[in-house]
Order: C-alpha cells, then sequence, then structure tokens
C-alpha cells in the first residue's frame, strides 16, 4: 500500500507487501525489499536500498546510497549518514545519529535527555525577564 500523499517517484523499486504512509518521501533510485514499512515523514535517499522486514518510523532519515539489511528497525528522528552499511537486525532508536557503518545485531540508542535544574514555572518567569 502506498499512500497518496507520499512521494515515490517511478525510479523506485518496492518489494512486495511494502507499506509507505503519508509524508513519507522516497529519493530516485531507492530501493525497497519485501515487507518494508515506512512511516510518516520518513525520508530515504537517493540510491538507498533498504532490505527485507525493515520498519522506518516517522521522520527517520536514511541518508543516500545507505545500505540496510534486513530486519532493522529505525525509531523516530533517527538519521543514517549518506553511505552507510546498516548490518542485519539492527535497533536504532528514536533520535540516533548513526555515521559509521554497523555490525549485525548492533543495538544503538541515545539516552534521555536530562531534566533541567528549574522547574517549569522558575524558567517560565526567568525566560520572561531576559
Amino acid at each position: 500500500m502506498i499512500s497518496a500523499r507520499a512521494h515515490v517517484p517511478s525510479t523506485c523499486t518496492l518489494g512486495a507487501n511494502c507499506c509507505i504512509m503519508d509524508g513519507a518521501v522516497l529519493q530516485p533510485y531507492a530501493r525497497l525489499g519485501d515487507d518494508v514499512f515506512v512511516w510518516n515523514g520518513a525520508v530515504v535517499g537517493h540510491h538507498a536500498m533498504v532490505g527485507d522486514h525493515c520498519w522506518l518510523a516517522s521522520n527517520c532519515t536514511i541518508s543516500s546510497t545507505v545500505v540496510m539489511e534486513p530486519f532493522c528497525f529505525v525509531g523516530v528522528n533517527a538519521a543514517i549518514g549518506h553511505g552507510i552499511t546498516i548490518g542485519a537486525r539492527n535497533i536504532i532508536g528514536a533520535a540516533a545519529v548513526i555515521t559509521r557503518s554497523t555490525a549485525p545485531n548492533g543495538v544503538y540508542i541515545v539516552r534521555d535527555t536530562e531534566r533541567f535544574r528549574l522547574d517549569s514555572e522558575r524558567f517560565t518567569k526567568i525566560s520572561r525577564i531576559v
């Protein structure tokens, strides 16, 4: 299923049973394997290859010429840099930034954002003064 509100050029190659949601963008010559799910707002760069059974969550970016091997998950707002190979069965968490190729079975997650020292009331009062 390809949403009418997704951008999928005719130069792209799609495997069987792919689902591409609203606002997703596949750039020219991107290739998806079988059973790939591309969530809202995700981007697959030109000449990138996403292997079978991968899940690309909302607003993630797969840069150009990336090779993603089968059974990978890419979380919300994650970014994978140009020309990288993502090993099979990788889990790439929300907001992760991958700048080097990964080995199979890797897990890449980002720590939670730390709470700021001021509470929201005090922060708001200070930000009005400044």
